[in-house]
């Protein structure tokens, strides 16, 4: 399959190599870098999760989950802290964040509390709650989980937040926080809403920010927490797995994955106030004023702190949308781009348009989703890591009517992590 039309007028150079092995056929390996866990020292944090494809094929369950870090910029690796998910999937690592102004490294995890055996079976989506951790010393030792509450009398760990109740509903952190120029701390976050009037759980998932002041040594936040970014389900879908950053004229930008029924597409919204408030979701274009076709999968922004542009990293079509609503969900993500952001327009810029990897193989098809990336110190060039997952069906998925490929299998569930180097 082609890509978008790329770059021609700034250079962007790829390398790809492997990072981190499955050990064992059947096992599909997540193993991310999230970045540097100090702002003096070179220690890199990331994390290695294996999933676990069922001897029936039939269905998959992540067995192990593990910090991984380097000491020496990347060239070799250590486990750290392990976590059990055999069990009950308790725990997902989700996102991390270095404050440059204090030093000051957080690590968050998704946690579903399980106080009693018959509780086991509960969804995470009513019975879990967002956790972090903060270290002072570039991730060499840790305080204390806390939980995320949104400061003021009423909250507390059953009520976390503003329409968040344990046992009801939840969400969790979905992308790297962001400095305001101003201070403020923007944490983004999804969350499954609840219908007060239904008194139900509604399944269309929202994005919100908290909004984080504290003292400057970080040891006491107060959280927070802006309005929700909710739209009409049969327009939007889920508007989730936010990326924010700041524009260079101060407001702030959201890009957040989406499901619209019949269409392909991605949508932002933007606020003037620091997070609290957000315009009405849009169509993201390019900056043409062109359809910008994306699949439901995250994306990222990131800024290059040596030519100072704002960049976007998602998965970009290049055929008309038809082509592709015909696809299993995963397979839909057979490419990964990175472009320049528009700060004006908010398009993205169609000439940037570079190529990261995409599938080739017809039989055996390959996702790409589910990244981390990072700029490196000594050279400015981003560092990407994300697995190389297989984007067959399993057997028992619902998959459209004209699909006549094959299923998945252990063999082809194997799945390795790969490292890219992007060279701006």
């Amino acid at each position: 399959m082609g890509s978008p039309a790329e770059s021609r007028s700034s250079e962007v150079g790829i390398t790809k190599e492997l990072f981190w092995e499955a050990p064992y056929t059947g096992c599909r390996l997540d193993a991310v870098v999230f970045g540097y866990a100090s702002t003096k020292g070179p220690r890199l944090l990331g994390m290695a999760r294996e999933m676990e494809l069922d001897e029936d094929e039939t269905g998959g369950r992540f067995r192990r989950e593990r910090l991984i870090y380097s000491d020496d910029h990347g060239r070799t690796w250590q486990d750290g802290e392990s976590f059990n998910l055999a069990g009950d999937g308790s725990h997902v690592l989700v996102s991390d964040y270095l404050d440059a102004e204090t030093d000051t490294y957080f690590l968050f995890a998704l946690r579903r509390v399980m106080d009693r055996a018959k509780l086991a079976g509960r969804h995470v989506m009513t019975y879990s709650r967002q956790l972090y951790r903060v270290s002072h010393d570039g991730g060499h030792s840790w305080g204390p989980e806390q939980p995320l509450i949104q400061t003021g009398a009423e909250f507390n760990e059953q009520h976390a937040a503003r329409g968040i109740w344990y046992g009801k509903n939840g969400g969790y952190v979905c992308t790297s926080p962001i400095r305001l120029s101003s201070g403020t701390l923007l944490l983004p976050f999804q969350a499954w809403p609840w219908d007060a009037e239904r008194q139900r759980l509604n399944t269309t998932k929202c994005s919100v920010v908290w909004i984080a002041t504290s003292t400057p040594d970080m040891n006491r936040i107060e959280w927070e927490y802006g309005d929700y970014i909710c739209g009409d389900a049969e327009r939007y879908g889920s508007l989730c797995e936010m990326t924010i950053t700041e524009l260079t004229n101060g407001d702030v930008l959201a890009i957040m994955r989406a499901s619209p029924p019949g269409t392909l597409s991605k949508f932002y919204c933007v606020s003037s106030d620091g997070g609290r408030s957000w315009s009405e979701p849009k169509a993201l274009t390019f900056d043409s004023g062109e359809p910008l076709l994306s699949p439901s999968a995250i994306s990222r922004f990131i800024r290059s702190s040596r030519n100072g542009k704002l960049y976007w990293i998602g998965n970009m079509y290049p055929f008309r949308e038809d082509h592709y609503l015909t696809m299993p969900p995963n397979q839909q993500r057979f490419s990964l781009q990175i472009a320049e952001v528009d700060e004006e327009t908010y398009g993205i810029r169609h000439d940037t348009v570079t190529t990261i990897d995409e599938s080739e193989d017809g039989d055996v098809p390959r996702e790409y989703s589910n990244f981390f990336v990072y700029e490196d110190r000594d050279s400015g060039n981003f560092i990407l890591t994300m697995c190389e997952a297989c984007a067959l069906p399993l057997k028992h998925y619902e998959v459209p009517d004209s699909y006549t490929g094959t299923y998945m299998t252990r063999d082809n569930f194997t799945s390795h992590s790969y490292r890219y180097e992007i060279a701006l």
